[in-house]
């Protein structure tokens, strides 16, 4: 038997988990089984990806179905079923798990689909398919005989996750992969109308010392990053505290981990165990959705608003970690006024990323069983986006949509920090983002696809308008020198006038050898005001060092500016720091 697992993720660098789970299984207690993994992504076409399962000439296909892939996986469905009517085509996924028989009845090339939990009705079902036995009292099964589809009683929770083979450990990840998913628990304490997590009451963990030998693989494999799926990761100090240890203690610099916690529930023993990470080796993922208090009783979230603000900014004054927030627009209890304090309480935190989405309203989930009494208006396609209700307008749905994308273009990028800290002295993050979305709509800018030099300009244009011009327009320059590759020129970019001169042989610095650029790097010299405070002083000058994606930059005065262009000795503050600079391996003495 020839059997394929198969997804569509949303981009490429994304990977299953499930699919991971499902090839334990087959490896360890089908050896006979011929299978392979195809995870396809959004960015194909459906024709295409059929066409590559076709070639592989399977008896059994078996895709994994979650909101954003539904529409994909079913034209290849359709496609399969069409060209091959007697394939075998079985489905699973908490996109199909709660409304398994509609499904099944509007997409006839599905024979079958598991419900909930996989693993184990996977196995018990594939044990049956490659026997050719009766499928007949496979828990959570939803399958078609003739004309008719029929459901067996549901799977219970796999008491001992334990059992699960662990795909790290049996080498099932894909290598090339920078970063995949890994989960040490199941479940969530919590009763979120809008979150599936919600149904299954209770949380079940995986047992520890698998989770840390888990680790310990992937200390030893090319990945990256390990992105934690598990709901709320700090629940059960027992559990997490290890794991937390295990990893500040034992990781190599070059991984990373992405946690999902309530930042409410955080004590001073987790504040100070976090204390001892290295930067940047945990990034943590924060829902606050919002702050309204009638959003959160009627959404049935706790309200420890005050206990999230406080742990977030401790987090944030240690700078070790990469904090992500994310708000909920059209929540029921929620308005557009209130959404938009939601989003400068947010900004005060100081995240590295916030994320603005629109409400999803899932099958299966309290809130889509009170749909109609909360007055609820959404899509009837995935992903079942909120189109208006409650409070909220059509208008008003769509305007915090374009809010997010800007969030995501200016703040979330990483490219505008001084230019993004400058406007926040003097406007709240709603405010800006509301004056920044008329400029986009007015000018015809569109939320995708705009090249980064486009939007520095789109920028200074806006800071134009500005009271405070001529610093932010300083601040934005910078920005822009910064981040750059030193091919580029910001006087193609920018109306306002930069003066620059590339030092493309050697600095002299006194007490040292004449130092240069390693090959492919290049000093550059720009005369304009510059400080990061206001109003700007005139007499301050930036030295950009660049080599390849390495860039350090250097505040001069304007007396050390002027020894640089003519090429002579820096002042003996200026060569101190440079000369750190060639310590570094950046720049070195010239031969």
């Amino acid at each position: 038997m020839k059997l394929l697992l198969v997804t569509i993720n949303s981009r490429y660098t994304q990977s299953s988990l499930s699919l991971l789970y499902f090839a334990g299984i087959l490896k360890q207690e089908f050896p006979d089984t011929s299978w392979n993994i195809h995870e396809f992504h959004l960015g194909l076409s459906a024709e295409e990806c059929a066409r590559d399962l076709l070639l592989q000439d399977p008896d059994l296909v078996c895709f994994s179905v979650y909101l954003w892939n539904t529409e994909f996986s079913c034209r290849i469905i359709d496609y399969l079923h069409k060209a091959r009517p007697e394939l075998s085509i079985l489905c699973g996924g908490p996109e199909v798990s709660h409304c398994a028989e509609p499904f099944m009845k509007s997409h006839s090339g599905v024979n079958h689909v598991i419900r909930g939990e996989g693993e184990e009705p996977f196995r018990q079902f594939i044990r049956a398919f490659s026997s050719n036995s009766s499928l007949e009292g496979i828990p959570g099964l939803t399958t078609r005989v003739g004309n008719r589809v029929t459901s067996s009683p549901d799977s219970p929770p796999i008491a001992n996750l334990g059992i699960i083979p662990s795909p790290l450990q049996l080498s099932l990840t894909d290598k090339c992969k920078k970063f995949i998913h890994y989960e040490s628990s199941r479940g969530c304490p919590f009763s979120c109308s809008y979150c599936l997590s919600s149904l299954e009451k209770g949380v079940r963990y995986f047992p520890l010392d698998r989770v840390l030998r888990d680790m310990e693989c992937f200390f030893a494999s090319p990945h990256q990053m390990l992105r934690f799926v598990d709901r709320t990761f700090n629940l059960d100090p027992a559990h997490y505290r290890p794991i937390w240890e295990f990893l500040i203690t034992n990781s190599p610099d070059d991984k990373h981990y992405q946690f999902e916690i309530d930042a409410g529930i955080l004590v001073e023993d987790d504040l100070n165990l976090l204390d001892q990470s290295k930067r940047g080796l945990f990034q943590f993922e924060i829902g606050v959705q919002s702050i309204s208090t009638d959003a959160l009783r009627l959404c049935h979230r706790p309200d420890r608003l005050e206990e999230i603000r406080r742990n977030i900014r401790s987090l944030r004054k240690t700078g070790l970690f990469h904090l992500h927030l994310d708000l909920i627009a059209g929540l029921p209890g929620d308005d557009p006024q209130s959404f938009a304090r939601a989003i400068d309480w947010v900004a005060e935190c100081l995240p590295d990323t916030i994320q603005i989405g629109r409400l999803k309203v899932l099958n299966g989930t309290d809130m889509h069983d009170k749909a109609r009494s909360l007055n609820l208006n959404f899509s009837s396609y995935p992903p079942y986006q909120i189109i208006s209700g409650g409070c909220f307008s059509w208008r008003d749905i769509l305007h915090f949509e374009e809010l997010g994308r800007l969030a995501e273009i200016i703040y979330n990028c990483g490219r505008f920090e001084g230019f993004i800290k400058g406007v926040l002295k003097h406007l709240n993050l709603s405010a800006f983002l509301e004056n920044l979305s008329n400029q986009w709509n007015a000018e015809g800018l569109p939320y995708h696809s705009l090249p980064l030099n486009s939007i520095f300009s789109a920028l200074e244009r806006w800071a134009c308008g500005n009271q405070h011009s001529a610093w932010l327009i300083q601040l934005l320059i910078h920005d822009f020198l910064a981040g750059a590759d030193f091919k580029t020129s910001p006087g193609t970019v920018f109306e306002t006038p930069v003066n620059e001169t590339d030092i493309r042989d050697f600095l002299l610095l006194e007490d040292c050898e004449p130092i240069r650029c390693r090959p492919y790097g290049r000093i550059r010299l720009v005369r304009y005001s510059m400080d990061f405070s206001d109003p700007v002083p005139a007499d301050n000058c930036m030295l950009y060092i660049y080599h390849g994606k390495d860039k350090a930059f250097l505040r001069l005065s304007a007396q050390d500016a002027d020894l640089i262009a003519s090429g002579e000795c820096l002042s003996t503050d200026s060569s101190q720091t440079l000369k750190q600079f060639v310590k570094s391996g950046m720049i070195k003495g010239r031969k």
